[in-house]
């Protein structure tokens, strides 16, 4: 995985979640039940985590294939 496609994948867990915020806005807006938005929220939130994890995880293993 080269530096430029590292850089481009980090835009779409943003997206995501300005799309999950969006969307829960507009949820809440027409049918406000807070739990859903929360839901939602939560969602984009463990989405993120996940990304991040797999992102460390790619970075480490493409550094340490340098030195092995």
């Amino acid at each position: 995985m080269t530096e430029s496609q590292v850089l481009e994948n980090q835009h779409s867990p943003l997206l995501f979640t300005l799309i999950a915020l969006a969307a829960s806005d507009i949820v809440q807006s027409v049918h406000p039940h807070i739990w859903l938005s929360k839901h939602m929220y939560m969602m984009s939130f463990i989405w993120n985590k996940l990304y991040y994890v797999h992102f460390l995880h790619m970075f480490f293993k493409s550094h340490l294939s340098y030195y092995n």
